[in-house]
């Protein structure tokens, strides 16, 4: 996995943003400016923004513009086109493995950057260094520079540089073995990412680099949740190199599972994908994987066709990491052919190569670059306190003669509550160390709690994305702890406008494990089978949960399941279907509320095996009507003026008597009413009800 995750940041680091190929007409756009009189900056500006939409879509053209520009910059000494030309032939060459071609333009876009005195594309340049780095397995050179960046980036307070640089580190300390420094940079990327310009492509990076991590851990299952999650993200976005690395993640996840059948599918897909787009670090572990699986099902030909193809690709643009593990493969691979010498020899080279990347020099130097860093940010605090203790002096000069008498009182007090200070001393020293033992304790399960929110947050829709498959709804979502086991869905496929709110068994921790799992299965049925009638959706999700958690196994102690209300709409014929587990749904059309109740069998909890069938329900919808779909939390609170439950029939009540205001203050007076039924008391479960007129 060293090699696939990588790979992730290649177009983060490129640009800071992701860049998509424009349309054909904004393309024709530039070219019909090179024909205009203009001055030479306007001329360059146009070259490299051309090169930049040819850069992952042909290399010759994207290099013959980026050339043209540094041409017409160096006539007119315009440093801005030079630095951006020198970049785009940089990421040219890195992009088709070429990374000795690609340092010495780097080197050049820097040398240019600091000459204009722009901190902010110096700390970008920076890291694209140490990506180059990082992929040739050169982590220690790598650290060096991510370093240099991060100081950078926080001389800016640029949080999202941080937050690149982070995630940056933790590749590194993937590459180098540590795992837990590494997630703990990638969760540390992810709430920065949050807090500046929340870029997609970087948080399905990091979803996709935990998933790395649960991999190497041998939690296939897990890993397998975030993988798919990741390329789901990744072919929304259009993020064709991105999603070739996923294709292969999933591949590999799938052949640790023994589904080869589906292994296969994944991984020469991915192969085909990273062949197109000229990516060799994507094509080799593509290889080497397929390699290991058929090694795996006695195909030693095909095994040993995979690891000397990925070999010589390896060798050709000097990917160590890659050839490490390709000599171990070919090593064992001659091994089981009796070849002993040959197996030798391969064994020879991997013990070679692997103490020069991982070994001890390698480790202290990316240490010592850690210690520098540290030492440098400690430096600038003692030097802020010695200003700040030169400024306090004087003050502090007038004080003494007012303090000596203080002393002295406070002398004589000392020595009254000394005696009883003895006394609780021994009580207090043992309730420090209770104490400070709770508190550890508490502080770990605090944690791991607030790293699941994270987790959950990042697979929700954001209320800008829900608007733009449902325009006129509201989502109101309140969980009980800080992870929920609630949790709503929206997607649109051929189509279709669907939606569904979900109450997974429990709440809290447990909860959120199951909502993970549904929202994945979720996706798979509908982002990867492309099924779009609601019966067919609960059916697959029915058996996806099934399976995964083993339910049918007699050995089986997971009977957690979920209940469910989900619709597919069609805008153009106005027409709705639904179907639900439990969840009923509520249609309101002009003042009168209608139910369509759902079937008795919840998702999953099939100890035998079989998948439940569920009733599809089609509805002929009028402009204006309201649809409700909702879990039990609300209904189920418990509050008023005798302390009992808010129940349906007050709910369905509140819902036509809000049903024609518009969608924002239905969510506000839903939430009031629920807040003051609550009043002092505890929620009781989470809550999530989603409201769509239809226009």
């Amino acid at each position: 996995m060293k090699t696939i995750l990588s790979v992730f940041l290649l177009l983060l680091l490129s640009t800071g943003v992701f860049a998509q190929q424009k349309e054909t007409p904004y393309i024709d756009s530039l070219k019909a400016t090179l024909d205009k009189e203009q001055n030479d900056t306007t001329l360059a500006n146009a070259y490299n923004r051309l090169a930049e939409q040819y850069r992952y879509v042909d290399p010759d053209l994207n290099r013959e513009y980026a050339l043209k520009a540094l041409k017409i910059s160096r006539k007119s000494n315009f440093l801005h086109g030079m630095q951006s030309g020198y970049n785009m032939l940089a990421q040219s060459y890195e992009n088709q493995g070429l990374y000795a071609d690609a340092i010495v333009y780097y080197d050049s876009s820097l040398a240019v950057t600091k000459l204009q005195n722009s901190k902010s594309e110096e700390a970008r340049i920076l890291l694209n260094i140490s990506n180059v780095y990082q992929k040739t397995a050169d982590y220690s050179t790598a650290a060096s520079y991510v370093m240099n960046s991060l100081t950078l980036q926080e001389e800016l307070n640029d949080t999202f540089g941080i937050a690149v640089c982070k995630l940056t580190l933790g590749n590194i300390e993937y590459g180098q073995g540590d795992h837990k420094e590494a997630l703990r940079n990638y969760v540390s990327a992810l709430e920065l990412n949050r807090r500046s310009k929340q870029n997609k492509v970087f948080e399905a990076s990091a979803v996709a680099n935990i998933g790395a991590i649960l991999e190497e851990q041998g939690s296939y299952d897990s890993a397998l949740v975030f993988f798919r999650q990741a390329l789901v993200m990744f072919k929304e976005l259009n993020a064709n190199a991105k999603a070739a690395s996923a294709y292969n993640n999933v591949g590999a996840s799938l052949f640790h599972l023994g589904q080869f059948d589906s292994a296969l599918f994944y991984l020469h897909t991915a192969r085909g994908m990273n062949t197109d787009l000229q990516r060799p670090e994507g094509l080799v572990s593509s290889l080497r994987t397929l390699g290991n699986l058929h090694d795996s099902i006695g195909n030693k030909d095909s095994a040993m066709y995979y690891y000397r193809f990925g070999y010589r690709i390896a060798m050709q643009y000097n990917l160590k990491e890659d050839l490490l593990v390709t000599y171990k493969n070919l090593s064992d691979e001659f091994g089981d052919l009796g070849n002993s010498d040959s197996a030798l020899w391969y064994l020879r080279l991997y013990v070679d190569l692997n103490e020069l990347i991982h070994g001890e020099d390698a480790m202290r130097k990316i240490e010592q670059q850690s210690q520098n860093y540290s030492i440098r940010k400690k430096q600038e605090e003692l030097n802020a306190q010695a200003a700040q203790s030169q400024l306090d002096e004087e003050l502090l000069r007038n004080k003494v003669s007012l303090l000596a008498g203080g002393v002295a009182i406070l002398i004589l007090l000392s020595l009254l509550l000394y005696s009883r200070f003895r006394t609780k001393k021994q009580i207090a020293r043992v309730l420090e160390n209770t104490n400070r033992e709770i508190m550890h304790q508490k502080d770990e399960i605090t944690d791991s709690i607030n790293y699941a929110r994270r987790i959950q947050d990042s697979i929700l829709a954001p209320v800008h994305a829900v608007k733009q498959v449902i325009p006129e709804s509201f989502i109101l979502y309140m969980p009980k702890d800080v992870v929920s086991g609630d949790f709503y869905w929206v997607e649109e496929e051929g189509g279709h406008r669907i939606f569904a709110s979900v109450d997974c068994t429990g709440h809290g921790v447990p909860g959120a494990l199951m909502s993970v799992v549904g929202f994945n299965l979720l996706n798979r049925a509908v982002k990867e089978m492309h099924l779009t009638k609601p019966s067919e959706i609960l059916r697959e999700l029915d058996y996806g949960v099934n399976k995964l958690l083993r339910q049918s196994d007699s050995g089986s102690t997971v009977k957690d399941g979920m209940d469910i209300s989900i619709c597919s709409y069609r805008p153009e014929t106005r027409t709705l279907q639904y179907a639900g587990a439990f969840n009923p749904l509520y249609m309101v059309r002009e003042g009168q509320l209608s139910q369509i109740k759902a079937d008795k069998s919840p998702i999953g909890v099939n100890v035998d095996g079989v998948v439940d069938s569920y009733t599809n329900h089609e509805i002929a919808m009028l402009p204006g009507d309201m649809v409700y779909l909702f879990s039990d939390g609300y209904a189920d609170q418990f509050g008023g003026p005798a302390g009992k439950k808010l129940k349906y029939k007050r709910l369905r009540e509140l819902l036509v008597q809000i049903s024609a205001k518009n969608v924002e203050q239905q969510e506000e007076l839903l939430r009031g009413e629920f807040m003051s039924w609550k009043g002092s008391l505890d929620q009781v479960d989470d809550v999530l009800i989603m409201g769509m007129r239809v226009r």
